[in-house]
């Protein structure tokens, strides 16, 4: 059967739940960066990974039981799960490093990093138009990394590498999702931050006190409820009208920045974040044209 389009009602659920989705992951993201500082990066990630998976677990036993995380592409799995663990570490470096609007805009080069690198692992055809919204995409990254004669931005490689393996792991997800269902690539993907986060534990962890212990338990059930949000959304709405709202993200983190920290973008910053939403939306404007 063809898929008929969705309402008019239905597309403006889909945006609502988009919308707060956004601002639950900005508010998560505005904890990490509050308790980064001062405690151990695979801690935070072993904490979280345990209610996520929780939450997981829960999802897939009202959903069939355990043959919902059924794996059957050990390799991709294995990969995906890898992007994943060392795009974790480097973004939450990059929150506490950088202000939270500069560390989300340069993590939005996920879907131009894909297109530049669909035709080497996809094989896939990418035109002309979409050739100019990938070096619009860049250039925006040059700005951001403040090129001087003293030198560049060296923190804001951080959420780039991010970035860099977000889009490997959306690469992976393609084949991957051929043979395993969501909640299997959810599943084995939260195993594994969960695992290396515990991995660190000879490394030094840190006492933490109930506050810390109890915004780390929240990071990780808000993790969930905001993905479980943004899924909805894509069931309700057609990405093609919900791809400019997912750039109000980086409203939520300004404004939670400036009310946080007092974070104000500079021209750069503002230009360089600027350029990266533009060639986003051009990508999905452009889609499946030469």
């Amino acid at each position: 059967m063809t898929p008929q389009p969705a309402s008019t009602r239905s597309s403006a659920f889909g945006i609502g739940l988009l919308i707060a989705g956004g601002m639950v992951l900005a508010g998560v993201d505005a904890s990490i960066k509050l308790i980064a500082p001062t405690t151990p990066i695979g801690e935070i990630m072993f904490i979280r990974g345990c209610c996520t998976l929780a939450c997981v677990g829960v999802l897939a036993m009202a959903r069939g039981g355990l043959k919902m995380v059924r794996a059957y592409n050990y390799r991709d799995q294995l990969v995906r799960a890898a992007c994943f663990v060392a795009g974790t570490f480097l973004f939450i470096e990059a929150l506490w490093r950088l202000p939270l609007a500069e560390a989300n805009a340069i993590s939005f080069l996920g879907p131009v990093l894909v297109t530049a690198m669909a035709p080497v692992f996809l094989g896939e055809r990418v035109g002309w138009r979409r050739w100019i919204a990938v070096l619009v995409g860049f250039a925006g990254v040059l700005l951001m990394l403040r090129p001087s004669a003293s030198g560049i931005q060296w923190a804001a490689l951080f959420p780039l590498a991010a970035a860099f393996t977000g889009a490997l792991a959306d690469l992976v997800t393609r084949r991957l999702s051929a043979t395993d269902s969501p909640t299997s690539i959810l599943f084995h993907t939260t195993l594994a931050v969960t695992l290396a986060g515990l991995a660190t534990l000879p490394f030094g962890w840190v006492a933490l006190d109930r506050v810390a212990f109890g915004i780390i338990v929240g990071i990780g059930l808000f993790v969930f409820f905001a993905h479980w949000l943004i899924v909805e959304a894509f069931r309700h709405a057609e990405a093609a009208t919900l791809a400019p709202y997912k750039y109000l993200m980086l409203v939520w983190a300004l404004i939670v920045g400036y009310l946080g920290w007092g974070e104000v973008p500079d021209l750069l910053a503002a230009l360089g974040g600027g350029a990266i939403v533009a060639s986003g939306l051009l990508l999905f404007k452009w889609a499946g044209r030469s």
